[in-house]
């Protein structure tokens, strides 16, 4: 197979098809495990402490971040002080990949 798009085409054909067959798999595990119907959901316990009041002092939360794309809504977030203005106390830290 001298031609790269068909190389391309057939490696998305193969990629597509194991995909589909492994969450054919997972689907299918799912649905045989589930509990009857008639099975009761217990209820959730009540929470023993209590939420601290927003502006409460303690320690900030500490969140490390980087360059990855997933992480630009915390600098969009820093920029425009929304954690400020929700009164949360944060500190941002920047790390390189290694």
């Amino acid at each position: 197979m001298k031609d790269p798009a068909k190389k391309v085409t057939r490696s998305v054909t193969i990629f597509l098809a194991l995909a589909a067959g492994t969450a054919a798999l997972v689907a299918r595990a799912a649905t045989s495990h589930a509990a009857p119907e008639s099975a009761a959901v217990p209820a959730a316990p009540k929470a023993a402490a209590t939420v601290p009041k927003p502006g409460a002092k303690g320690a900030p939360l500490r969140i490390a971040f980087s360059d990855w794309p997933g992480w630009t809504a915390f600098e969009i977030g820093i920029e425009k002080g929304w954690f400020k203005d929700a009164g949360v106390d944060v500190e941002f830290s920047w790390f390189e990949y290694t």
